[in-house]
Protein backbone atom coordinates (compact mmCIF):
# COMPACT_ATOMS: atom_id res chain seq x y z
CA UNK A 1 0.00 0.00 0.00
CA UNK A 2 1.04 3.36 -0.94
CA UNK A 3 2.31 5.71 1.75
CA UNK A 4 -0.64 8.40 2.22
CA UNK A 5 -0.56 12.00 2.71
CA UNK A 6 -3.41 13.71 4.87
CA UNK A 7 -5.41 13.75 8.09
CA UNK A 8 -8.45 11.94 9.25
CA UNK A 9 -10.16 15.08 10.99
CA UNK A 10 -12.71 14.36 13.94
CA UNK A 11 -14.39 16.77 14.97
CA UNK A 12 -16.27 17.67 17.69
CA UNK A 13 -19.31 19.90 17.40
CA UNK A 14 -19.78 23.13 18.16
CA UNK A 15 -16.52 23.60 16.62
CA UNK A 16 -13.82 25.67 17.99
CA UNK A 17 -12.23 27.81 14.99
CA UNK A 18 -13.09 29.70 12.00
CA UNK A 19 -11.07 26.94 10.14
CA UNK A 20 -12.88 24.15 11.44
CA UNK A 21 -16.48 25.59 10.58
CA UNK A 22 -14.89 25.55 7.26
CA UNK A 23 -14.52 21.92 6.94
CA UNK A 24 -17.47 19.95 5.83
CA UNK A 25 -18.93 17.78 8.05
CA UNK A 26 -19.46 14.04 7.48
CA UNK A 27 -22.17 11.92 9.36
CA UNK A 28 -20.43 9.98 12.50
CA UNK A 29 -19.16 6.37 11.91
CA UNK A 30 -19.17 6.93 8.07
CA UNK A 31 -16.93 9.32 5.75
CA UNK A 32 -16.15 10.29 2.39
CA UNK A 33 -12.82 11.12 0.34
CA UNK A 34 -12.94 14.80 0.32
CA UNK A 35 -10.33 17.33 -1.10
CA UNK A 36 -10.26 19.96 1.46
CA UNK A 37 -7.17 21.12 2.79
CA UNK A 38 -5.28 18.07 2.32
CA UNK A 39 -7.81 16.01 4.35
CA UNK A 40 -8.45 11.80 3.30
CA UNK A 41 -11.97 12.76 5.55
CA UNK A 42 -13.85 14.60 7.78
CA UNK A 43 -15.91 12.66 10.47
CA UNK A 44 -18.10 15.04 12.54
CA UNK A 45 -19.32 14.15 15.85
CA UNK A 46 -22.55 15.89 17.36
CA UNK A 47 -23.12 15.82 20.88
CA UNK A 48 -24.91 19.11 22.01
CA UNK A 49 -27.92 17.33 23.46
CA UNK A 50 -27.10 14.43 25.24
CA UNK A 51 -26.07 13.26 28.55
CA UNK A 52 -22.40 12.98 29.48
CA UNK A 53 -22.71 9.31 30.33
CA UNK A 54 -24.49 8.83 26.85
CA UNK A 55 -21.76 10.98 25.12
CA UNK A 56 -18.68 9.48 26.32
CA UNK A 57 -20.19 5.53 24.94
CA UNK A 58 -20.87 7.13 21.89
CA UNK A 59 -17.74 9.06 21.44
CA UNK A 60 -16.05 5.90 22.08
CA UNK A 61 -17.77 4.35 18.88
CA UNK A 62 -16.54 7.44 16.78
CA UNK A 63 -13.47 7.20 17.90
CA UNK A 64 -12.41 3.79 17.04
CA UNK A 65 -13.81 3.98 13.53
CA UNK A 66 -11.85 7.50 13.43
CA UNK A 67 -8.63 5.85 14.53
CA UNK A 68 -9.32 2.22 12.00
CA UNK A 69 -9.38 4.87 9.29
CA UNK A 70 -6.43 6.80 9.80
CA UNK A 71 -4.29 3.43 10.53
CA UNK A 72 -6.07 1.58 7.23
CA UNK A 73 -5.14 4.73 5.60
CA UNK A 74 -1.81 5.64 6.84
CA UNK A 75 -2.81 9.18 7.97
CA UNK A 76 -2.71 11.42 10.94
CA UNK A 77 -5.57 11.76 13.06
CA UNK A 78 -6.13 14.70 14.03
CA UNK A 79 -8.94 15.57 16.83
CA UNK A 80 -10.71 19.18 16.82
CA UNK A 81 -11.75 18.50 20.87
CA UNK A 82 -13.44 21.51 21.88
CA UNK A 83 -12.98 20.86 25.16
CA UNK A 84 -14.58 17.45 25.05
CA UNK A 85 -11.68 15.25 26.02
CA UNK A 86 -10.11 18.05 28.16
CA UNK A 87 -13.08 18.00 30.61
CA UNK A 88 -13.37 14.10 30.60
CA UNK A 89 -12.62 12.08 33.75
CA UNK A 90 -8.98 11.15 33.71
CA UNK A 91 -10.21 7.35 33.49
CA UNK A 92 -12.66 7.99 30.69
CA UNK A 93 -9.45 9.92 29.12
CA UNK A 94 -7.49 7.10 29.26
CA UNK A 95 -9.33 4.79 27.64
CA UNK A 96 -10.06 6.90 24.75
CA UNK A 97 -6.02 7.63 24.48
CA UNK A 98 -5.57 3.42 24.51
CA UNK A 99 -7.97 3.61 21.29
CA UNK A 100 -5.24 5.63 19.64
CA UNK A 101 -2.15 3.13 21.23
CA UNK A 102 -3.51 0.32 19.91
CA UNK A 103 -3.47 1.48 16.27
CA UNK A 104 -0.21 3.24 16.40
CA UNK A 105 -1.22 5.86 14.62
CA UNK A 106 0.23 9.68 14.52
CA UNK A 107 -2.09 11.59 15.91
CA UNK A 108 -2.78 15.97 17.67
CA UNK A 109 -5.48 16.61 19.88
CA UNK A 110 -5.86 20.03 19.67
CA UNK A 111 -5.00 21.83 22.89
CA UNK A 112 -3.50 18.44 24.26
CA UNK A 113 0.13 19.22 22.43
CA UNK A 114 2.03 16.92 25.11
CA UNK A 115 0.22 14.03 23.86
CA UNK A 116 1.48 12.75 20.79
CA UNK A 117 3.25 9.06 19.11
CA UNK A 118 6.45 9.13 20.96
CA UNK A 119 4.76 10.08 24.98
CA UNK A 120 1.15 8.40 24.20
CA UNK A 121 2.78 5.06 25.69
CA UNK A 122 5.02 6.19 28.50
CA UNK A 123 2.08 8.56 29.42
CA UNK A 124 -0.82 5.62 29.00
CA UNK A 125 2.18 3.20 31.31
CA UNK A 126 2.48 5.60 34.17
CA UNK A 127 -1.35 6.32 34.22
CA UNK A 128 -1.98 2.28 34.25
CA UNK A 129 1.04 1.90 37.11
CA UNK A 130 -0.64 4.86 39.12
CA UNK A 131 -4.13 3.52 39.47
CA UNK A 132 -2.94 -0.11 39.99
CA UNK A 133 -0.58 1.54 42.66
CA UNK A 134 -3.70 3.17 44.22
CA UNK A 135 -6.19 0.01 44.43
CA UNK A 136 -3.27 -1.94 46.06
CA UNK A 137 -3.15 0.19 48.81
CA UNK A 138 -6.92 0.75 49.10
CA UNK A 139 -6.94 -3.47 49.15
CA UNK A 140 -4.37 -3.39 51.63
CA UNK A 141 -6.10 -1.00 53.84
CA UNK A 142 -9.66 -2.42 53.30
CA UNK A 143 -8.18 -5.36 54.80
CA UNK A 144 -6.76 -4.54 58.08
CA UNK A 145 -8.81 -5.36 60.97
CA UNK A 146 -11.37 -2.46 61.85
CA UNK A 147 -11.23 -0.58 58.50
CA UNK A 148 -14.30 0.73 57.25
CA UNK A 149 -15.30 0.05 53.66
CA UNK A 150 -14.13 2.18 51.47
CA UNK A 151 -16.67 4.04 49.16
CA UNK A 152 -14.05 6.24 46.83
CA UNK A 153 -14.01 4.86 43.37
CA UNK A 154 -11.75 2.89 41.68
CA UNK A 155 -9.61 3.79 38.47
CA UNK A 156 -12.10 1.49 36.64
CA UNK A 157 -15.66 3.32 38.05
CA UNK A 158 -15.13 5.67 35.13
CA UNK A 159 -16.10 2.66 32.36
CA UNK A 160 -17.75 0.91 34.46
CA UNK A 161 -19.88 3.76 35.18
CA UNK A 162 -20.29 4.27 31.52
CA UNK A 163 -21.55 0.50 31.13
CA UNK A 164 -23.87 0.57 34.18
CA UNK A 165 -25.31 3.92 32.38
CA UNK A 166 -25.69 2.50 29.42
CA UNK A 167 -27.32 -0.94 31.24
CA UNK A 168 -29.72 1.61 32.48
CA UNK A 169 -30.81 3.70 29.36
CA UNK A 170 -31.80 0.16 28.13
CA UNK A 171 -33.79 -0.87 30.52
CA UNK A 172 -35.37 2.41 30.54
CA UNK A 173 -35.79 2.21 26.74
CA UNK A 174 -37.71 -1.07 27.24
CA UNK A 175 -40.02 0.28 29.34
CA UNK A 176 -40.89 3.09 27.24
CA UNK A 177 -41.17 0.62 24.20
CA UNK A 178 -43.91 -1.29 26.32
CA UNK A 179 -45.69 1.55 27.21
CA UNK A 180 -45.68 2.44 23.17
CA UNK A 181 -47.17 -1.11 22.09
CA UNK A 182 -49.68 -1.64 24.85
CA UNK A 183 -52.97 -1.72 22.93
CA UNK A 184 -54.80 0.11 25.43
CA UNK A 185 -52.16 3.05 25.13
CA UNK A 186 -52.08 2.61 21.43
CA UNK A 187 -55.95 2.87 21.17
CA UNK A 188 -56.68 5.69 23.81
CA UNK A 189 -53.83 7.61 22.26
CA UNK A 190 -55.77 7.59 18.47
CA UNK A 191 -58.80 7.87 19.81
CA UNK A 192 -57.75 10.93 21.81
CA UNK A 193 -56.62 12.30 18.36
CA UNK A 194 -59.38 11.38 16.44
CA UNK A 195 -61.28 13.50 19.40
CA UNK A 196 -59.64 16.35 19.17
CA UNK A 197 -59.83 16.46 15.34
CA UNK A 198 -63.92 15.41 15.29
CA UNK A 199 -64.20 18.90 18.10
CA UNK A 200 -61.92 21.15 15.71
CA UNK A 201 -64.07 20.35 12.73
CA UNK A 202 -67.46 20.14 14.75
CA UNK A 203 -66.33 23.98 16.37
CA UNK A 204 -66.50 22.12 19.56
CA UNK A 205 -63.98 23.13 22.35
CA UNK A 206 -62.46 19.68 23.64
CA UNK A 207 -61.00 20.25 26.96
CA UNK A 208 -58.53 17.45 28.83
CA UNK A 209 -61.88 16.96 31.40
CA UNK A 210 -64.59 16.61 28.17
CA UNK A 211 -61.88 13.97 26.60
CA UNK A 212 -61.38 11.52 29.67
CA UNK A 213 -65.20 11.93 30.17
CA UNK A 214 -65.87 10.71 27.19
CA UNK A 215 -63.03 7.88 27.33
CA UNK A 216 -65.16 7.14 30.54
CA UNK A 217 -68.30 6.71 28.79
CA UNK A 218 -67.10 4.82 25.98
CA UNK A 219 -64.91 2.38 28.16
CA UNK A 220 -61.40 3.30 27.12
CA UNK A 221 -59.01 2.67 30.51
CA UNK A 222 -55.79 3.43 30.70
CA UNK A 223 -52.95 0.46 30.50
CA UNK A 224 -53.29 -0.10 34.28
CA UNK A 225 -57.36 -0.47 33.61
CA UNK A 226 -58.24 2.42 35.21
CA UNK A 227 -60.31 5.37 34.13
CA UNK A 228 -58.46 8.09 32.29
CA UNK A 229 -58.17 11.18 34.44
CA UNK A 230 -58.00 14.93 33.02
CA UNK A 231 -54.32 14.65 34.02
CA UNK A 232 -53.26 12.18 31.68
CA UNK A 233 -54.77 12.98 28.36
CA UNK A 234 -52.24 15.59 27.45
CA UNK A 235 -49.41 13.05 28.09
CA UNK A 236 -51.19 10.69 25.60
CA UNK A 237 -51.00 13.51 23.36
CA UNK A 238 -47.47 14.55 23.83
CA UNK A 239 -46.71 10.84 23.61
CA UNK A 240 -48.54 10.64 20.33
CA UNK A 241 -46.91 13.56 19.03
CA UNK A 242 -43.20 12.46 19.82
CA UNK A 243 -44.02 8.47 18.08
CA UNK A 244 -45.08 10.72 15.03
CA UNK A 245 -41.95 12.93 14.89
CA UNK A 246 -39.70 9.26 15.09
CA UNK A 247 -41.43 8.43 11.81
CA UNK A 248 -40.12 11.41 10.03
CA UNK A 249 -37.57 11.30 7.19
CA UNK A 250 -34.05 12.55 7.46
CA UNK A 251 -33.12 13.55 3.95
CA UNK A 252 -29.26 13.24 4.37
CA UNK A 253 -29.47 9.36 5.54
CA UNK A 254 -32.09 8.75 3.13
CA UNK A 255 -29.84 9.50 0.18
CA UNK A 256 -27.24 7.09 1.53
CA UNK A 257 -29.74 4.71 1.60
CA UNK A 258 -30.88 5.16 -1.73
CA UNK A 259 -27.56 5.06 -3.70
CA UNK A 260 -26.92 1.98 -1.25
CA UNK A 261 -29.84 0.22 -2.49
CA UNK A 262 -29.15 0.96 -6.32
CA UNK A 263 -25.73 -0.66 -5.49
CA UNK A 264 -26.19 -3.98 -3.62
CA UNK A 265 -29.38 -4.39 -6.25
CA UNK A 266 -26.60 -4.49 -9.34
CA UNK A 267 -24.52 -6.18 -7.81
CA UNK A 268 -25.82 -10.11 -8.42
CA UNK A 269 -22.92 -12.07 -7.06
CA UNK A 270 -19.53 -11.71 -5.73
CA UNK A 271 -16.59 -11.58 -8.40
CA UNK A 272 -14.83 -13.84 -9.27
CA UNK A 273 -10.78 -14.03 -8.99
CA UNK A 274 -8.80 -15.33 -12.22
CA UNK A 275 -5.92 -17.47 -11.48
CA UNK A 276 -2.32 -16.34 -12.00
CA UNK A 277 -0.57 -18.27 -15.10
CA UNK A 278 1.90 -20.88 -14.01
CA UNK A 279 1.47 -20.32 -10.14
CA UNK A 280 1.08 -23.47 -8.28
CA UNK A 281 0.18 -22.34 -5.77
CA UNK A 282 -3.59 -20.56 -5.23
CA UNK A 283 -3.95 -16.98 -6.07
CA UNK A 284 -3.72 -14.13 -3.28
CA UNK A 285 -6.73 -12.67 -3.81
CA UNK A 286 -6.25 -8.83 -5.11
CA UNK A 287 -8.36 -6.25 -2.95
CA UNK A 288 -9.93 -4.74 -6.10
CA UNK A 289 -11.12 -8.24 -7.10
CA UNK A 290 -13.10 -8.50 -3.80
CA UNK A 291 -14.13 -5.45 -3.17
CA UNK A 292 -17.93 -4.97 -3.29
CA UNK A 293 -20.84 -3.53 -0.58
CA UNK A 294 -21.55 -5.97 2.12
CA UNK A 295 -23.46 -8.46 -0.04
CA UNK A 296 -27.04 -7.98 1.69
CA UNK A 297 -29.86 -8.81 0.64
CA UNK A 298 -32.62 -6.49 -0.01
CA UNK A 299 -35.59 -6.27 -2.32
CA UNK A 300 -36.83 -3.08 -1.15
CA UNK A 301 -35.17 0.70 -0.15
CA UNK A 302 -37.11 0.16 3.71
CA UNK A 303 -37.80 -3.12 6.05
CA UNK A 304 -40.77 -3.28 7.99
CA UNK A 305 -40.70 -4.78 11.04
CA UNK A 306 -43.08 -5.51 14.05
CA UNK A 307 -41.22 -7.97 15.75
CA UNK A 308 -37.74 -9.28 14.73
CA UNK A 309 -35.33 -7.76 12.20
CA UNK A 310 -33.90 -10.39 9.77
CA UNK A 311 -30.81 -9.79 7.86
CA UNK A 312 -29.84 -12.43 4.84
CA UNK A 313 -26.83 -12.05 2.89
CA UNK A 314 -26.28 -13.38 -0.83
CA UNK A 315 -23.44 -15.27 0.80
CA UNK A 316 -21.23 -15.98 3.33
CA UNK A 317 -19.71 -12.87 5.10
CA UNK A 318 -15.94 -13.04 4.21
CA UNK A 319 -15.14 -10.77 7.16
CA UNK A 320 -16.65 -9.06 10.34
CA UNK A 321 -19.29 -6.71 10.06
CA UNK A 322 -20.72 -4.52 12.12
CA UNK A 323 -25.02 -3.04 12.19
CA UNK A 324 -25.12 0.64 13.39
CA UNK A 325 -28.32 1.61 13.87
CA UNK A 326 -28.95 5.18 14.18
CA UNK A 327 -32.40 7.30 14.50
CA UNK A 328 -33.70 9.70 12.62
CA UNK A 329 -31.65 12.50 14.48
CA UNK A 330 -28.15 10.57 13.62
CA UNK A 331 -27.81 9.47 16.90
CA UNK A 332 -26.08 6.05 17.16
CA UNK A 333 -28.55 3.74 18.94
CA UNK A 334 -26.92 0.08 18.68
CA UNK A 335 -24.03 -1.47 17.74
CA UNK A 336 -23.67 -5.55 17.05
CA UNK A 337 -21.12 -7.25 15.95
CA UNK A 338 -21.97 -10.16 12.78
CA UNK A 339 -19.22 -12.70 13.04
CA UNK A 340 -17.58 -13.78 9.12
CA UNK A 341 -19.17 -17.03 7.92
CA UNK A 342 -22.48 -15.38 8.85
CA UNK A 343 -25.69 -15.85 5.88
CA UNK A 344 -28.87 -15.08 8.07
CA UNK A 345 -28.57 -13.31 11.89
CA UNK A 346 -32.23 -12.18 13.42
CA UNK A 347 -32.89 -9.58 15.77
CA UNK A 348 -35.65 -9.30 18.33
CA UNK A 349 -36.54 -5.59 18.78
CA UNK A 350 -37.66 -6.18 22.15
CA UNK A 351 -34.67 -8.30 23.80
CA UNK A 352 -31.93 -7.98 21.87
CA UNK A 353 -31.59 -4.59 19.99
CA UNK A 354 -34.63 -2.39 21.59
CA UNK A 355 -36.13 0.63 19.26
CA UNK A 356 -39.39 2.49 19.60
CA UNK A 357 -41.81 2.57 16.90
CA UNK A 358 -40.30 5.11 14.55
CA UNK A 359 -38.05 5.23 11.27
CA UNK A 360 -34.65 4.39 11.72
CA UNK A 361 -31.44 4.03 9.16
CA UNK A 362 -28.65 1.25 9.34
CA UNK A 363 -25.16 0.73 8.37
CA UNK A 364 -23.47 -2.69 7.66
CA UNK A 365 -19.82 -2.10 7.62
CA UNK A 366 -16.48 -4.24 7.31
CA UNK A 367 -15.24 -4.38 10.88
CA UNK A 368 -11.26 -4.29 10.51
CA UNK A 369 -9.41 -4.44 13.93
CA UNK A 370 -5.73 -5.19 12.84
CA UNK A 371 -4.26 -1.39 11.86
CA UNK A 372 -2.94 -0.38 9.04
CA UNK A 373 -2.10 -3.58 7.48
CA UNK A 374 -5.79 -4.46 7.05
CA UNK A 375 -7.44 -3.78 4.02
CA UNK A 376 -11.32 -3.39 3.31
CA UNK A 377 -13.06 -6.45 1.55
CA UNK A 378 -16.50 -4.60 1.89
CA UNK A 379 -17.98 -0.87 1.26
CA UNK A 380 -20.21 0.41 3.80
CA UNK A 381 -23.94 -0.44 2.38
CA UNK A 382 -26.72 1.28 4.20
CA UNK A 383 -30.74 0.57 4.66
CA UNK A 384 -33.92 1.82 6.66
CA UNK A 385 -36.52 0.48 8.91
CA UNK A 386 -39.76 1.50 9.78
CA UNK A 387 -40.89 0.00 12.90
CA UNK A 388 -44.37 -0.58 13.64
CA UNK A 389 -46.05 2.49 12.16
CA UNK A 390 -49.46 1.11 12.68
CA UNK A 391 -49.05 2.63 16.22
CA UNK A 392 -50.16 6.45 14.43
CA UNK A 393 -51.75 4.76 11.64
CA UNK A 394 -55.05 6.90 11.60
CA UNK A 395 -58.57 4.64 13.15
CA UNK A 396 -61.36 4.34 10.13
CA UNK A 397 -64.92 5.01 11.08
CA UNK A 398 -65.21 1.44 11.75
CA UNK A 399 -62.74 0.80 14.19
CA UNK A 400 -62.94 4.04 16.22
CA UNK A 401 -65.73 4.15 19.36
CA UNK A 402 -66.27 8.01 18.27
CA UNK A 403 -68.24 9.66 15.18
CA UNK A 404 -69.79 13.00 14.76
CA UNK A 405 -72.82 12.25 16.58
CA UNK A 406 -70.71 11.91 19.82
CA UNK A 407 -71.18 15.88 19.63
CA UNK A 408 -74.82 16.09 19.60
Amino acid sequence: MNQKTGIILLKVKPPISEESTQSKAIASSDYHIVNEKGAIAVIEYPFDAIERSKKDRTFELVLKDAANLAARKQATLIIDSNGYLESSKDEVLLEYLKIIEREKIDFKIKDLDHFNKESLSLFVNIMDQRYANAKALRDEMASQPGAAPSNRPTPEAGMKALKLSSSQMKSALRRKQAADLDPRNILARKEIVRLKKLGKQLGVRMTDYAISKKLTDKEIKTRNNNPFRANEISRQIKAFEDLEAGFKENNKLKRKVSSSITEVLSTNAEPEIAPKANSAKAPKPSIESVKTTVPISLNNRNLNVTESLVLSFRSELLTDVVLRIYDNKEELLHEVDIPSGTSEESYSIIEDIPLRPGLYYASLSEQSTNGANEEIRYKPVWFSLTVRKDVIAPLSDSDSKFSASDFQ
